[in-house]
């Protein structure tokens, strides 16, 4: 059994990193083709578009939006689906051993689970979008000062610029804060079920 044991945790490290390894070959080529779409679309928008727009909220909105589907595509693979089949197997044991009313607290509690998070989710994501506003408008503001350097020497308004990068990191904090904040509220939620559940049960 010490044996087994030792074989089945050495099987299941080995299977996780090469689930790993072969994941991000599909998480790097999803990547790279939504870059490259994004980049020929930028390419292809009228100047007026790149007049209007500021560089640098634009490259870190573009940043940040990559970012997402790579965290959106592993979380979906790598974490949901196996969840999925796990609280599957985990009902059905439970209801074997245990009678159906214990697979059925355990089938409600992460019906709850889900229902909680995504409606607290959707209310958290007014804060992200303030959040996501502020740091484009902080990194649009360092690379058009960076950019134009020369007139913001000529002009003398290197205090001028640093006031309008400190009111926008202002409204970062404010919204960083309020984020903090709602996702305290989330896994507080969350906990919560679960020791229902727990208690319940």
């Amino acid at each position: 059994m010490i044996i087994g044991y030792g074989a089945a945790r050495f099987g299941a490290s080995v299977l996780q990193e090469l689930r790993n390894a072969i994941f991000a070959m599909v998480q790097q080529n999803a990547v790279k083709s939504l870059d490259m779409s994004v980049f020929k679309r930028l390419m292809h928008m009228d100047v007026s578009f790149h007049l209007t727009h500021d560089i640098g909220g634009l490259t870190r909105a573009i940043d940040r939006g990559i970012k997402g589907i790579s965290f959106i595509l592993s979380s979906f693979v790598l974490h949901f689906i196996p969840t999925l089949i796990e609280i599957g197997i985990v009902c059905g044991i439970l209801a074997h051993k245990f009678g159906s009313e214990y697979a059925v607290v355990a089938a409600s509690t992460m019906a709850v689970y889900v229902a909680f998070t995504l409606a607290v989710t959707q209310w958290r994501t007014k804060f992200r979008r303030q959040m996501n506003s502020a740091d484009n408008q902080a990194g649009s503001i360092i690379v058009d000062s960076l950019m134009n350097i020369e007139s913001v020497k000529y002009f003398n308004s290197e205090n001028f610029e640093a006031m309008q990068y400190e009111r926008a990191l202002g409204r970062y904090r404010k919204a960083a804060l309020n984020t903090a904040g709602s996702l305290a509220i989330l896994n507080a939620g969350q906990n919560t079920i679960f020791s229902a559940s727990l208690t319940i049960m």
